[in-house]
């Protein structure tokens, strides 16, 4: 720990060094007034600082405030030689972290406070950190939830138009509506996984568990998979064993969990390619293997691939679109106390792999119960 002293009594100064010098943790630097403290202050980083109050430059509550605003973040602990109940309560009120009367000073109480200082900065830091992250991330979703009205209302308008109800088009005045359509609805999906992400995260979002049945819940998925359905020339198989039927998880999680996947594998397998969707049965879990014949992902960017925000390195084919569909996969999976890992070689293809546990129903809603109770603390 760097400590920063400034003080013009060269005994105080050496009754300092001498207490902390059998410490090997604290590193000390002596200034004797506060002009050649702040200018060391500007030159090095220091952990906390020790201010004597009266200095030949500078005297009392203006020595401190001087020192504040050069290093607001900088943990401070007065040393002085009077007692004085109200400057004391100044201080403290102004961001000094303790108040040492010299004449008391021991190894005890310096090395506490200076200890103490440090952690409190640090606590006060992370809780600011924390109370700011809540702040964006609640305005991330109210902006999310403003923004999907008119999306919705565009969708269905959009519709409505391509569909012919609302009176016929040309194919060449269709063009620009269906284009119109698609990026509305890519839109929209981003809204959608930004309220999603905020729900799981903050433990709002409830998952209704029940048996569903594999095969179907995968073809649902697929059929809701837009990129799927219009990529030309791109194979998908599907094969799942007769023997396993069911599985047990929220349905509508289930299937936004698998239309991200196919998506990604949609978007990153050239036409002529081949997406391979099959299940196993273990004894503890039902695995759902997505596996295509893509462009592949970096070992690197694999191991960053399920964090929030991610988005692969500007020039490289493989990005995420929004930094969240393949996080929100992983909450999904989470939240189900399941798993999912990929595996991927660069030209060859690229496997995702959901490992969700067998359980009743019964116990599947107490689990996922207490996952959520486990956010809401």
């Amino acid at each position: 720990m760097k400590v920063l002293l400034i003080e013009d009594n060269p005994d105080a100064a050496e009754l300092v060094r001498l207490l902390l010098e059998p410490h090997l943790e604290f590193e000390l630097k002596w200034c004797n007034c506060l002009s050649d403290g702040l200018r060391c202050l500007a030159e090095n980083k220091f952990d906390a600082a020790l201010l004597d109050l009266a200095l030949p430059d500078a005297y009392g509550l203006q020595t401190f405030t001087a020192l504040h605003l050069e290093a607001p973040a900088l943990p401070v602990i007065i040393l002085t030689g009077v007692s004085d109940e109200e400057l004391t309560k100044e201080l403290l009120q102004r961001g000094a972290q303790d108040y040492l009367l010299k004449d008391r000073l021991n190894c005890d109480s310096l090395l506490r406070s200076l200890r103490y200082a440090v952690l409190r900065k640090k606590s006060d830091e992370l809780e600011a950190h924390a109370r700011l992250t809540h702040q964006r991330n609640e305005f991330r979703a109210a902006l999310a939830h403003d923004l999907k009205m008119p999306l919705d209302g565009a969708k269905k308008l959009l519709a409505l138009l391509i569909d012919g109800l609302c009176g016929g088009f040309t194919p060449k005045q269709l063009e620009p509506l269906r284009l119109l359509q698609e990026n509305n609805q890519r839109l929209l999906t981003m809204v959608n996984s930004l309220l999603e992400v905020y729900r799981y995260e903050t433990g709002e979002e409830s998952l209704h568990i029940k048996e569903l049945d594999l095969a179907s819940t995968i073809a649902d998925a697929i059929a809701s998979t837009v990129s799927l359905q219009t990529k030309d020339c791109l194979e998908v198989r599907v094969n799942i064993p007769d023997g396993l039927t069911t599985i047990t998880a929220d349905y509508r999680a289930i299937c936004r969990l698998l239309s991200n996947i196919f998506d990604n594998a949609a978007k990153f397998t050239p036409s002529g390619g081949l997406i391979e969707i099959s299940a196993e049965r273990s004894t503890t879990t039902v695995s759902i293997r997505i596996k295509d014949t893509g462009l592949g992902i970096s070992t690197e960017d694999q191991n960053r691939l399920f964090d929030r925000w991610w988005q692969g390195e500007s020039g490289k084919k493989y990005v995420a679109s929004t930094g969240l569909g393949l996080y929100l996969c992983r909450l999904i999976v989470e939240a189900h106390h399941g798993t999912i890992k990929c595996e991927s070689t660069i030209g060859t293809g690229t496997t995702f792999t959901i490992a969700l546990p067998i359980r009743s129903t019964s116990t599947a809603i107490k689990m996922v119960s207490q996952h959520q109770s486990e956010h809401d603390k």
